[in-house]
């Protein structure tokens, strides 16, 4: 259960009471239901690795007759105050600092910098605002730097396309009657 919690945080983007509050009906093929904020109900994408614990965990799963996704081992429904206090027993063990809202952060970030684009992010996270999504992938001039790197980007390639030696504008081939082609 708690592996499966962590790999819900850090790969999904739920926050804690989502994943508290899951029940078995809501698990799909490859997708999830939750409540979200202000009782709206969202689909998650599950990654297979994730997919692949919730099935391994539900064939474990003790249950005295709940449809609630995460109990205890007498079978009872966890509470958000029972999985969140697993969560930080495992982060005092592993001797590191957590916070389940950092793992959100962790998961806009990841999609980030692996090429989602913010309305991606954004839609993902399921924020309303572009402003909150860019809170949590704000990046330093280090993380721009090392994007660069990731990309290999070749300025030479769009030199080619650019031909310093042409006097006309741009697009004079797309429609003749707008008289773009006259010198600039």
């Amino acid at each position: 259960m708690k592996f499966l919690v962590i790999e819900l945080l850090f790969k999904t983007g739920a926050r804690l009471n989502e994943i508290a509050s899951l029940t078995t009906d809501a698990i799909g093929e490859d997708t999830i239901m939750i409540i979200g904020k202000g009782q709206k109900p969202s689909k998650l994408f599950l990654l297979p690795s994730v997919k692949k614990s919730l099935d391994d965990y539900l064939k474990v799963r003790q249950s005295n007759g709940t449809t609630k996704l995460l109990t205890n081992k007498d079978g009872e429904p966890m509470t958000y105050d029972g999985v969140r206090q697993e969560i930080y027993q495992i982060a005092k063990k592993a001797g590191i600092s957590f916070s389940a809202h950092r793992s959100r952060r962790f998961f806009a970030r990841y999609l980030y910098t692996h090429g989602v684009d913010l309305e991606g992010v954004r839609l993902l996270m399921r924020h309303s605002k572009f402003d909150t999504t860019k809170d949590y992938i704000m990046m330093g001039i280090d993380d721009a730097i090392d994007g660069i790197r990731k990309k290999e980007l070749d300025f030479k390639e769009s030199e080619k396309r650019v031909n310093p030696n042409n006097k006309t504008r741009p697009g004079r081939d797309l429609n003749p009657s707008h008289r773009l082609d006259r010198p600039v």
